[in-house]
C-alpha cells in the first residue's frame, strides 16, 4: 500500500471516534435512563479500544496487537464497528504493519 503511515492513522482515528461514540451512548443511557450497570459495561468495553486508537497514531509497538484485539470484538457491532473492524484487520495484518511497528524498528508515523 502506498503512504501506509496513513492508513495506521486512520486505523488509529477510527478506533477513538468510535469509542468516544459508544462512550457518549453509555452516558447517554446512564442520565436518561438511571442504568449504571451498561454504562459501566460499555465504558469498560471502550477505554481499551481508545487506548489502542492513541497508540497506533503514536506508532507504539503494543498497539498493533492490542487494535486486533480490539478490532476483532467490534466486528459484533454491527454496522459500523463491522465494517472498522474488518478495516482495521486488514491494515494491521499487513506486512508492512508488521515491520512498523517491530520493536526494532520504530518510526513515527508523523515525519
Amino acid at each position: 500500500m502506498q503512504n501506509f503511515p496513513k492508513h495506521i492513522t486512520r486505523v488509529g482515528w477510527l478506533h477513538i471516534a468510535l469509542n468516544m461514540t459508544t462512550i457518549g451512548f453509555a452516558i447517554f443511557f446512564w442520565t436518561k435512563f438511571g442504568a449504571v450497570f451498561l454504562p459501566i459495561a460499555i465504558a469498560a468495553f471502550s477505554i481499551p479500544g481508545l487506548i489502542a486508537g492513541v497508540g497506533l497514531i503514536k506508532c507504539r509497538p503494543w498497539a498493533r496487537i492490542l487494535g486486533i484485539v480490539m478490532s476483532i470484538l467490534n466486528l459484533f457491532t454491527f454496522p459500523h464497528g463491522t465494517a472498522i473492524g474488518v478495516y482495521s484487520m486488514i491494515v494491521l495484518f499487513d506486512q508492512e504493519a508488521v515491520q512498523l511497528f517491530a520493536k526494532d524498528a520504530l518510526v513515527p508515523v508523523h515525519e
